[in-house]
């Protein structure tokens, strides 16, 4: 419940949509086996096939 409690303060603020999206997922390294490194991989890994 947490991290949608604080996407819905950050939203009251008017953020943008990749604001509120990154207080959803704000816990997720520290609360999971997932790692900066994997996260860095997977989005560069989706970079890469967007631009195929």
């Amino acid at each position: 419940m947490h991290p949608l409690e604080v996407a819905l303060m950050v939203a009251d603020y008017s953020f943008k949509t990749d604001t509120i999206i990154t207080a959803i997922l704000h816990d997720v390294i520290e609360d999971t086996k997932l790692t900066k490194e994997k996260i860095a991989m997977e989005n560069l890994i989706i970079t890469l096939l967007s631009k195929l």
